[in-house]
């Protein structure tokens, strides 16, 4: 092959892959920013994280196709380069919460919160878990009747004796008693519960379930209702306040971004623990054979300003299609 046409050969392929890469910026990215109604704008802006791969391969290609080109074509590369610069500052602005950033002090007791998608999944892997980690409250979101039938017959009654649920929706077991127990009107489930005998004195639980962001507007309805809640409970709440469950939602969906508005924090942002996917999990879902690892982060544990997050981790229940998040909580220090 001629150098003149091997050259062209190149430059053609770096146009394609810079193409490619545009592509991928603009649909990981310009969705974050506008919020697009329906299943498929959901799932997208859910699908952020990812766009800083394709933004930085457009800044750095096209870098590399203003260097090697003249005139117009050049202007067009650096334009495109000045595009890859803008995505890649965005997705670094969003996803260095996660890693960077100063940690609150905690002191005192501690009061371990799991929440688990139990759809699937074995009762007895869970029981382990719940034994072995400690937990103190646990949120378990999706439940048929087999799967609670499965739950109340392992050790997890005998361990969290106290129980608050809504008919297999979202189901809350905890060690402590519950003062109140609230079921709230969602398209999905949830029901905030109070515990007043617990280590950390006082706390007000929001375990949620809303519905998937398959319907258009159903899921924005429970989303909005849980917002509203929880802002007019935080308003005229002093004690500190936990959510958690499968939120069918990641820190990029409004959502997520409103109750952190609200002075709620994540449990991975609070440590830095970085982009933690939870969904999908285990071997509920397969491609060609190879199951698919996770993608979005939808479950999560989220407390206010009087909590303390002094560990967090991911767990697998064997064969949940979700991990499960394990946070440790402690009051802030005054």
């Amino acid at each position: 092959m001629a150098r003149g046409t091997a050259g062209l050969v190149g430059r053609s392929l770096l146009w394609l892959a810079g193409t490619l890469g545009l592509l991928g910026a603009a649909l990981l990215t310009v969705p974050r920013l506008i919020e697009p109604d329906g299943p498929r704008g959901v799932e997208l802006v859910a699908l952020t994280p990812f766009g800083l791969v394709p933004a930085v391969v457009l800044l750095v290609l096209a870098i590399g196709l203003a260097a090697i080109h003249r005139g117009a074509v050049r202007l067009l590369a650096t334009v495109l380069a000045l595009v890859g610069l803008v995505a890649t500052a965005l997705h670094v602005a969003w996803l260095s919460p996660l890693y960077v950033g100063s940690q609150a002090r905690g002191s005192g007791e501690q009061l371990v919160v799991m929440t688990q998608n139990f759809e699937y999944g074995d009762a007895s892997s869970l029981a382990r878990m719940v034994r072995d980690l400690r937990v103190d409250v646990l949120v378990l979101c999706d439940m048929g009747p087999e799967q609670w039938t499965a739950v109340e017959g392992s050790s997890i009654p005998a361990d969290l004796p106290h129980l608050a649920d809504t008919e297999g929706g979202v189901v809350a077991l905890s060690r402590y008693p519950m003062a109140e127990d609230r079921p709230m009107t969602l398209h999905g489930s949830g029901r905030s519960v109070r515990f007043t005998a617990s280590p950390l004195g006082p706390v007000t639980l929001f375990a949620l379930h809303p519905v998937q962001p398959y319907w258009p507007g159903v899921w924005d309805e429970d989303a909005r209702r849980i917002v509203d809640i929880i802002s007019s409970h935080l308003g005229g709440e002093p004690n500190p306040t936990i959510v958690a469950g499968d939120l069918n939602a990641t820190l990029d969906n409004w959502p997520l971004r409103a109750l952190q508005s609200l002075g709620l924090t994540d449990a991975v942002d609070a440590v830095n623990a970085g982009f933690q996917p939870t969904y999908p999990a285990g071997v509920q879902h397969r491609r060609w054979g190879i199951s698919v690892p996770p993608l979005v982060q939808i479950d999560h544990v989220l407390v206010s300003r009087q909590l303390v997050v002094s560990d967090v981790k991911q767990v697998q229940t064997e064969g949940a299609d979700h991990l499960g998040v394990v946070a440790t909580l402690t009051l802030a220090m005054p």
